[in-house]
């Protein structure tokens, strides 16, 4: 009869697979332990969603915070039954945190008791990250003590973050050849340096890697030419550099790669500029790839011409933010012929502007995105009114911080409906009442769950709008921060019988008052709310009870 150690097993050999994962959450289902069954399948469900970054601060998307929100609640009420079925630690050494229903990865605070656990711990549940804060004065050779440990040689993945042993971590792995299971390997902020780099290309025991995530390493060009002329990396299918000085040369290097089957690539803030980018156009090895991200990279609108024109049929996701692409760029990417796979695109903070916005909206890809960001480009009303009519199959829109006023609101809205859209940011823009009414009088946007119209001026009578019509009968976010919303606009959103799914209110600095703060603290009132932000409002003592007693301490921000 099956028990838990034979799913573990195929998990561990295996662990960035989800179909062992899904296999073993039926059979708990099956077996009375629906709550944990659905914790693995929310987890599996949030890896392919991936975060996105805004000034410098990893988020998610709404889909990927409402799985995570789910998962997050699941885990507080049964993390702590589940853990009780473990193995008791000896001398200190910790398990982490509950990831995704299962315990995947440990604190060793003693290495000796460790080692003489370390097979009992690896049967208990599929362990593949690994937290070592026992210094001593050689660290690589308790790095190898711990790659050595009994049951170690079934893992399929290894993973440390945050311990800068340097290069000697990848000679440790070198020299660990029993490791031949691997199939993914994370050494984040570890100090392998260009050394470090080239001692793991030459690991002929790490030919089965699919996955290598090096971020933060001090790699420069000449630790990418070593991974790239590696005879056994040519299996990668992921491949993270991100946060590296691969400069110029780095980017040229990965032109020599044989990574024919790699799919998603990392570079982000790795310093490639203006002549690295016009090294895309020799990636010919690198015509797989469907997900690449370059944000801030300096990339300027000749290196995303030379993207543009690389060939990446196959790319479904595109990052570009935070570089200064520019109309020139903007056109380029939407000239026929390009990208035509493209289903995101991210050019956060690109300089688009109006013209920009313009080019884009006629790329023969843009009716087919599922994703666009184009926070802080300055399209105006102009941009979205052109792109406004493209976007059929848009599910999350970003268009914050892009000085569009009431016009822009209103081309939006008219040029719906928008049935898949989930998400739509238009925060920090010029957006006033009559803008907010257009939205919601349109019904353009039926499943929204998630609007953000922060940083606006819609006032009291946007507020009103909101609160009094049925439009969004899905939302459950609803971002109105300096709006000057005033106690009437408070109090009809609180009184509001159409926001009944609303889970989260953001009224941070607006003049509201103690009389409609007492009406949002009412549980009577939008009956789903399980948090609520009203930053910049100094109420008194009884008010904050009555918002505690309602939305407990974490769900308040005052």
């Amino acid at each position: 009869m099956l028990d838990d150690s034979d799913f573990f097993r195929a998990i561990l050999a295996d662990p960035e697979a989800d179909g062992p994962r899904l296999i073993y959450s039926d059979w708990l289902e099956e077996n009375g332990d629906p709550d944990r069954a659905e914790a693995i399948r929310l987890y599996v469900a949030l890896r392919p969603v991936g975060p996105y970054e805004v000034m410098g601060v990893m988020v998610l998307d709404f889909r990927g915070r409402a799985i995570r929100d789910r998962l997050d609640a699941i885990q507080a009420k049964h993390a702590r039954r589940w853990a009780r079925a473990l193995p008791k630690l000896r001398r200190y050494n910790e398990w982490d945190d509950c990831h995704g229903g299962l315990f995947d990865r440990i604190i060793i605070n003693d290495l000796e008791a460790f080692l003489a656990q370390s097979r009992a711990i690896l049967d208990a549940q599929p362990v593949s990250g690994f937290q070592y804060r026992c210094h001593g004065l050689d660290q690589a050779a308790d790095l190898r003590k711990i790659l050595g440990a009994p049951g170690m040689d079934r893992l399929g993945g290894f993973r440390m973050r945050r311990d800068p042993v340097g290069p000697d971590v990848a000679r440790a792995i070198a020299g660990a050849t029993h490791l031949a299971n691997l199939r993914s390997l994370h050494l984040e902020e570890m100090g392998l340096g260009d050394e470090g780099a080239a001692i793991l290309a030459g690991a002929g025991h790490l030919a089965g890697l699919e996955e290598l995530n090096l971020r933060r390493n001090f790699i420069t060009a000449a630790g990418v030419r070593s991974l790239a002329r590696s005879p056994t990396l040519g299996r990668l299918r992921t491949l993270r550099l991100e946060d590296n000085g691969l400069g110029v040369q780095g980017a040229a290097a990965l032109a020599e790669a044989g990574f024919e089957g790699l799919r998603s690539l990392n570079l982000r803030s790795c310093r490639i500029g203006p002549g690295g980018a016009a090294s895309f156009g020799s990636w010919a090895r690198l015509r797989g790839l469907r997900r690449l991200d370059l944000y801030n990279n300096r990339i300027g609108p000749a290196g995303v011409a030379a993207l543009a024109d690389a060939g990446l049929g196959e790319l479904a996701w595109l990052d570009l933010s935070r570089n200064p692409v520019g109309t020139k760029g903007a056109r380029a990417l939407a000239r026929p012929g390009r990208l035509g796979g493209l289903r995101a695109l991210h050019l956060w903070g690109g300089d688009v502007g109006p013209m920009g916005g313009q080019a884009l909206a006629a790329a023969e890809f843009v009716g087919l995105l599922a994703e666009l960001d184009l926070g802080s480009n300055a399209i105006g009303d102009k941009g979205v009114r052109a792109l406004a009519g493209r976007l059929g199959r848009i599910e999350f829109l970003r268009l914050n911080g892009n000085a569009v006023g009431d016009e822009g609101a209103r081309a939006l809205a008219e040029a719906g409906p928008f049935p898949g859209l989930v998400e739509l940011n238009l925060g920090g823009n010029e957006i006033g009442e009559v803008g907010a009414r257009a939205l919601v009088e349109s019904g353009s946007f039926p499943d929204l769950l998630s609007l953000d119209l922060s940083g606006n001026e819609i006032g009291d009578g946007g507020a009103r709008a909101i609160a009094g019509s049925a439009a969004f009968p899905r939302l459950r976010v609803l971002h109105l921060d300096t709006n000057g919303i005033g106690d009437q606009g408070a109090r009809a959103l609180a009184g509001s019988e159409h926001l009944a799914s609303l889970e989260l209110l953001r009224l941070g600095r607006n003049p509201i008052g103690a009389g409609a703060a007492h009406a949002l603290a009412d549980p009577k009132h939008l009956p789903g709310l399980k948090k609520i932000h009203l930053q910049g409002n100094d109420f008194r003592t009884p008010i904050r009870k009555r918002l505690w007693r309602r939305f407990g301490k974490r769900g308040v921000t005052l």
